[in-house]
């Protein structure tokens, strides 16, 4: 995904909280919404459900 400025936006595929590796960042937020309970791994903000969590991760942070 590109962004305004042309900079191309990051794809996690690691966990920031444990580590622990992926092979697509669908899978990351899965285990990101079950292990760590739909909480940001960048920013530490909680959020309700694995959409909410993607919609946070795309506008507050650029990833998608």
């Amino acid at each position: 995904m590109e962004r305004e400025s042309g900079a191309v936006a990051p794809q996690l595929t690691k966990c920031p909280g444990c580590g622990k590796e992926f092979s697509s960042y669908s899978e990351l937020i899965d285990h990101v919404v079950e292990a760590h309970e739909a909480t940001c791994q960048v920013c530490g903000a909680r959020l309700g459900s694995r959409h909410e969590l993607l919609l946070h991760n795309k506008e507050k942070h650029g990833i998608s």
